[in-house]
């Protein structure tokens, strides 16, 4: 992993957040976290290399910022209570999904490195 790898935290819930942000910045990673959909929207179109989303966002959600982050080629997270309707949404809409009490360090660092691995590359190229 190298540190030049952008990661956007998209959470309304602040311990979830901050909790997100520490683990990845420990592990190398530079962050961004905004807490509403209209901000992320706004970082999207910077490209960072990955973007994790609190599923609910307000009166938006965390699988409608996957939508838009496909156009810009960014996989997406989107962290949630254990709902199999929203994990299956997810997988259709090609994002990750993790339940909230599935998250610990280890499994966020393994997540976010191979979704960055298997990304398509801008050109919509898979690298």
């Amino acid at each position: 992993m190298t540190d030049q790898h952008q990661i956007l935290i998209v959470a309304e819930t602040p311990a979830l957040a901050q909790t997100l942000r520490l683990w990845l910045n420990a592990k190398g990673y530079w962050t961004t976290v905004v807490g509403t959909y209209a901000a992320a929207k706004f970082h999207l179109e910077m490209q960072p290399s990955m973007a994790i989303a609190e599923l609910r966002l307000g009166e938006y959600n965390g699988l409608q910022l996957a939508v838009r982050a496909s156009v810009h080629h960014v996989p997406v997270l989107v962290v949630g209570e254990r709902d199999p309707f929203f994990e299956h949404e997810a997988a259709q809409l090609g994002a990750a999904y993790l339940a909230v009490d599935e998250l610990d360090c280890e499994r966020i660092a393994s997540l976010v490195a191979h979704q960055i691995e298997h990304a398509p590359d801008r050109s919509g190229i898979r690298a």
